[in-house]
């Protein structure tokens, strides 16, 4: 058997446990790379070769990276979902809220989403005026009439 050339590889079951141990407890990636003695330019391309070459060590460094970060979403989320359900709603529970939605948002791409409408719950009247205005005048005018007829804007 003909005797293997070049320097061995980085990517080991080792390095791929500690990564995703420090994934799975929160950590960045680049912090998970620091750990295991790697560089984050080095991370991801492993990343990419996973994703051209669709099996071998890279790909399934890849499977186990997106798994522990779906694990450390998981338990921000049930720890959420467990403060919701509970009864005991004080100024430490709203500071535990506001940790794991950051968690959340910030490491894992969720969104907080703000509904806007009208009064009572209407759809919000949207209204232009005519591109064509013969004067800056008559537009200004227009925003006047508009202003008397909603009122004053909120602070």
């Amino acid at each position: 058997m003909p005797k293997k050339m070049g320097r061995p590889k980085k990517l080991t079951a080792e390095l791929t446990a500690t990564m995703c141990d420090a994934l799975r407890q929160g950590a960045t990636r680049r912090s998970a790379c620091a750990l295991a003695g790697i560089s984050h330019t080095t991370f991801y391309r492993w990343i990419d070769e996973a994703a051209e070459k669709g099996e071998g060590p890279e790909h399934d460094f890849r499977a186990s990276i997106e798994a522990s970060e779906a694990k450390n979403e998981q338990a921000y989320a049930s720890a959420l979902h467990d403060v919701a359900i509970g009864d005991d709603l004080d100024a430490k529970t709203a500071d535990r809220v506001r940790a794991l939605m950051f968690f959340l948002t910030h490491r894992h791409g969720w969104v907080q989403r703000t509904e806007v409408s009208g009064p009572d719950g209407a759809p919000v009247q949207i209204q232009s005026i005519d591109a064509a205005a013969p004067s800056v005048a008559d537009g200004l005018a227009h925003i006047e009439a508009l202003r008397a007829r909603v009122g004053p804007p909120r602070p």
